[in-house]
């Protein structure tokens, strides 16, 4: 985990697309709180029987210089256990949902607390929070995209059994890290 992996990809005559990527942090929690601003208070939510929430924090820029690419999503990140492979899910979280466990988790580059992998949150008029997908990664490192993606994994998940799994084939490429034993962001 926090290894950088570099996919670059000749455009043919135009400047080359240049990509970075690292998942550097995780956390596991078996209920969440998360704010609900017509109720006015934070409401527990919780995975299925037998399950756990497991929280991956990735970072992903394209180097100055590149061309502006469309953002590689949630769905470009699986996680292996074993011989299984788990999707990112938001059955249960959804990317506007400000998650209490999460307030005290920084950012990769410790500029905000971390959000969802994807997406910008912001305040409407009335103080609801709305979700907007980012759409492109524009060139610069404090231009990348920086969040958690949420999976719903077996309770007895070891940490030593996970890999992260990326798919960048756009660009020419694929990844993968293993989980750090420690959970880095609980104090």
């Amino acid at each position: 985990m926090g290894e950088w992996h570099t996919f670059t990809k000749d455009l043919s005559g135009s400047e080359n697309l240049s990509v970075s990527a690292t998942v550097y942090g995780w956390r596991t929690e078996k209920i969440v709180n998360w704010y609900s601003p017509s109720w006015g208070r934070y409401l527990l939510t919780a995975p299925p029987e037998n399950t756990k929430f497991l929280f991956v924090f990735a970072h992903v820029f394209c180097d100055d210089g590149s061309a502006k690419i469309y953002g590689f999503e949630r769905d470009n990140f699986v996680i292996q256990i074993d011989n299984k492979t788990y999707a990112s899910s938001e059955d249960h979280l959804h990317p506007q949902f400000r998650i209490r466990e999460l307030d005290e988790v920084w950012d990769l580059r410790h500029i905000r607390t971390i959000q969802p992998y994807g997406y910008v949150v912001t305040y409407d008029i009335d103080g609801n929070p709305v979700a907007h997908p980012i759409g492109y990664i524009t060139p610069g490192k404090s231009n990348g995209w920086d969040g958690y993606i949420v999976f719903t994994v077996p309770e007895t998940t070891d940490p030593r059994d996970v890999r992260v799994l990326a798919d960048f084939r756009k660009i020419g490429g694929s990844a993968w890290w293993e989980l750090d034993m420690e959970d880095t962001t609980k104090k």
